[in-house]
């Protein structure tokens, strides 16, 4: 029976080579892992950027309706207690 001898070379560079290739998988497999959660968080700041911008879109009306008649008039309703001339106002003395 005769024996197989590797140079010592050859023994250092298949090390090497194994050594490259358990690194190689590792940080494929945590850069998978850190791709996953990015997807998740673009996810819930996309779902943000969504409500953000249905807010604006409420802001931006109710901003265009500030200098009007009807909104000047709800206000001084709904904040001051105004009333118009020659409006009757009932009162439900039952919820007081």
């Amino acid at each position: 029976m005769t024996k197989v001898r590797i140079s010592p070379g050859k023994f250092i560079l298949s090390i090497l080579f194994i050594a490259f290739i358990i690194y190689s998988l590792v940080t494929i497999v945590s850069q998978a892992m850190q791709i996953r959660n990015d997807k998740a968080l673009i996810t819930v700041v996309s779902e943000k950027v969504d409500e953000e911008k249905k807010r604006s879109a409420e802001l931006d009306e109710e901003v265009s309706k500030i200098g009007s008649d009807e909104y000047v008039e709800k206000q001084a309703r709904d904040k001051l207690g105004y009333v118009k001339s020659n409006e009757k106002i009932f009162y439900d003395k039952s919820k007081n």
